[in-house]
C-alpha cells in the first residue's frame, strides 16, 4: 500500500530566500535565534503568542523530526535556549512581501531536545544565528 508523507527541510542558501515570484501556495520562512546575553532589566510585559497550527505545518509533528532529523542544511549543533521561528510569508497585491504578525510557530532547545514554545524574551536577549526558507516536500513510500 503507498502511502504519502511529508517532508520539512530548512535551506539556508540565499537563493532560496527569493520569495517575489507570485505562487499560490503557502511560503515559510525560518529563523534560528541564539541567546546574545541575559535580560537583567527587570523588564516584563506580554508577548504575542504563536500560532496553534500554520496551514500544514504541525508543530508536534515538527518537533518530533527536529529531535529525530537533521533538518537544517549547514552544520548545526542546537544549544540551550536556541529559537526557532516559522513563519507565514504573505504578500500584498503590490508584490511586495510583509511578514503577517502572530502568524508564526515557535520552537525552543533546552536539555538536550527541541519543544514546542518560546525562549522567555524578559529573560534573554536574542539574535539571528541563521535563516532561510522552509522547504516542504511530499514523499510517496510503498
Amino acid at each position: 500500500m503507498c502511502r504519502e508523507l511529508e517532508t520539512i527541510k530548512f535551506c539556508s542558501c540565499k537563493e532560496n530566500l527569493n520569495l517575489s515570484k507570485r505562487k499560490k501556495q503557502n511560503q515559510y520562512i525560518w529563523i534560528l535565534e541564539r541567546v546574545k546575553e541575559v535580560n537583567t532589566s527587570g523588564m516584563l510585559g506580554l508577548t504575542m503568542l504563536p500560532k496553534d497550527q500554520l496551514d500544514e505545518l504541525i508543530p508536534e509533528f515538527i518537533v518530533q523530526e527536529l529531535n529525530t532529523t537533521n533538518l537544517f542544511d549547514f552544520e548545526y549543533t542546537p544549544m540551550d535556549n536556541d529559537s526557532l521561528r516559522i513563519e507565514r510569508v504573505h504578500r500584498t497585491k503590490s508584490r511586495k512581501k510583509e511578514y503577517l504578525f502572530g502568524e508564526y510557530l515557535n520552537f525552543y532547545y533546552s536539555n538536550g531536545a527541541w519543544h514546542i514554545g518560546q525562549v522567555d524574551p524578559f529573560s534573554y536577549y536574542l539574535e539571528v544565528h541563521k535563516d532561510g526558507k522552509v522547504k516542504i516536500e511530499k514523499v510517496t513510500t510503498h
